[in-house]
């Protein structure tokens, strides 16, 4: 098993009709310190998680992933970001 975390390593979560986002598939120590420096900066943390995504505006154009893009993010996919994340930082148990 991998314990390394890796850009080329990531992990897709299907959003459903065709929509997807892509998070680290492990997230190292010193990404998960620069997370919690965030502090309550949500947006920040999930902006910082996303590697990539192939979402669209209401014209059909890409969107880039940026602070401004992700605070328009419908909550329900920020909920479905979120709970990928928390699987990701859980220590394995013994």
């Amino acid at each position: 098993m991998n314990r390394f975390s890796s850009k080329d390593n990531v992990k897709r979560i299907d959003l459903g009709d065709g929509d997807w986002v892509e998070i680290p598939a492990l997230i190292s120590f010193r990404e998960a310190e620069n997370m919690a420096s965030s502090g309550d900066d949500a947006v920040a943390v999930i902006c910082s998680l996303i590697v990539a995504w192939n979402l669209k505006d209401e014209n059909g154009c890409d969107m880039p992933v940026t602070t401004e893009s992700v605070e328009r993010l419908d909550i329900n996919v920020v909920r479905v970001i979120q709970k990928e994340f928390e699987g990701l930082v859980e220590l394995p148990k013994a």
